[in-house]
């Protein structure tokens, strides 16, 4: 079963290549028209791709804040978009770092890094931590409609700076994606252990797909190795994740 916004975010092009494939790849073309086919996917797509990105965003944030509240109403779960890491307890001390590499830019060269970094959407709960002003960042997610490998890098990148850079518990540090090509879901799924793992909103359709390739094939290779090594999972796992861990 696919994430319960996936049929209203796919669509298809005028020009009949899905929305989230790239054109110039056939298996990229393949396996996101078997996806189509299987989310029985009819609307035409007009969405430029940064817009697909935000309705992505919008998707992932508004079912997480459902989702959560009603998997566990004792707790008060807060769901943002577009939010700092310094709003949160962990990473409060990087506003004063931050200040410090506005006031002199020289040290921005020097370190070569911004440190408040924006997330997609940020999973907050109140800080257990007497007197905290702030919550405590519960799970970063990082919402790529398509992947590329240069964009996925910065959100590797970014990740691996919050490590290193936390107070306190490191955050649950999550991808959302709709990309249909494993080598290009490979890009982010596979690392060292900047991302916990890469939630696919269609996964069992785009199962489906990449098993039906040829044995042998990359693309199909590709997909087996992500999956059984638990590096891409359904999306609909997402919310038990961060319900019980």
């Amino acid at each position: 079963m696919a994430a319960p916004f996936a049929q209203r975010l796919y669509g298809w092009r005028p020009n009949g290549y899905p929305n989230v494939s790239d054109k110039d790849n056939q298996t990229s073309v393949e396996l996101a028209a078997g996806v189509n086919d299987s989310l029985e996917v009819t609307r035409v797509s007009h969405e430029k791709g940064q817009t697909l990105g935000s309705n992505l965003e919008a998707a992932v944030w508004a079912d997480l804040c459902a989702e959560l509240q009603e998997g566990h109403e004792s707790s008060e779960w807060r769901v943002r978009r577009n939010v700092v890491i310094s709003d949160f307890n962990q990473f409060a001390h990087l506003a004063e770092a931050q200040k410090a590499v506005d006031r002199y830019p020289v040290l921005r060269t020097a370190l070569g890094m911004d440190y408040l970094i924006k997330l997609d959407v940020a999973v907050s709960v109140a800080s257990p931590l007497p007197h905290a002003a702030r919550d405590m960042l519960h799970a970063a997610v990082s919402c790529k409609w398509s992947i590329r490998s240069d964009r996925v890098q910065n959100t590797r990148h970014e990740f691996l700076k919050m490590v290193h850079n936390r107070r306190a518990r490191t955050p649950h540090l999550i991808c959302v994606t709709a990309e249909p090509l494993p080598s290009r879901l490979a890009a982010i799924a596979r690392g060292t252990g900047e991302v916990d793992a890469t939630y696919h909103i269609a996964f069992w359709e785009l199962h489906k797909e990449a098993m039906a390739l040829p044995s042998g094939n990359l693309e199909r290779d590709i997909w087996q190795e992500l999956t059984l090594q638990g590096r891409l999972l359904p999306y609909e796992s997402l919310v038990d994740t961060l319900l019980h861990s």
